[in-house]
């Protein structure tokens, strides 16, 4: 009662193999930053994991998963650490959840006047890859990359302008009521609006 039990080999001390002592479970999301440490004990020397999601990749040597998985799904993984002794196993399931879509963020309400420069920014939340507009008054064009509307509208009146912000997860749409008023700087004709001539006399008014 109260001994111990000491297993020696002819060198001392037996080696054990490796246990993996991380979680066997993990979750992530499509197009965002990932990573995962395996741990073990009985000092491993080397890592491995086959059936990582596309988009991650193991550091043999210190055991670290990362990176940015591209394509949801469950994924059971096999990991192994290994020590001169031999290898220690077990099975992570990996969760990866599709990216969030779009939500457009910038205000719906924006003016410009007709022959005048214009600029709007589409913003949108969790991460847009593309942008579109349509219904957009003559003049002006959007730019799908970056979500820039901007021109010189050459027609007044309200639009009703159809945004759209994608990624990989779907699609984000809001309608932006785009008002083009008339030109501040073009000329306005001022009274009088009535003039009187005579037949036979020289006439003149001036505008």
């Amino acid at each position: 009662v109260g001994s111990s039990l000491q297993l020696t080999g002819s060198g001392g001390p037996v080696s054990l193999k490796p246990v993996i002592t991380s979680g066997t479970t993990a979750a992530g999301t499509a197009h965002s930053p990932f990573s995962y440490q395996i741990m073990a004990n009985n000092s491993p020397t080397d890592f491995s994991a086959s059936g990582l999601p596309a988009g991650l990749s193991l550091d043999n040597s210190s055991g670290l998963i990362s990176g940015t998985p591209t394509i949801p799904g469950t994924y059971s993984v096999l990991l192994t650490a290994s020590n001169a002794s031999g290898d220690g196993t077990a099975t992570l399931v990996i969760t990866i959840n599709p990216q969030a879509v779009p939500a457009i963020t910038s205000l719906l309400t924006t003016s410009g006047a007709v022959n005048a420069p214009f600029q709007y920014q589409i913003t949108a939340s969790n991460s847009p890859t593309s942008f579109g507009a349509t219904g957009l008054p003559p003049g002006l064009s959007v730019d799908n990359a970056t979500g820039l509307i901007s021109g010189v509208p050459t027609a007044t009146g309200s639009y009703s302008v159809a945004l759209s912000a994608s990624n990989a997860g779907g699609t984000g749409t809001a309608n932006l009521t785009l008002t083009v008023e008339p030109d501040p700087n073009a000329p306005v004709i001022s009274e009088p609006f009535t003039a009187t001539a005579a037949v036979g006399n020289s006439f003149l008014f001036l505008i």
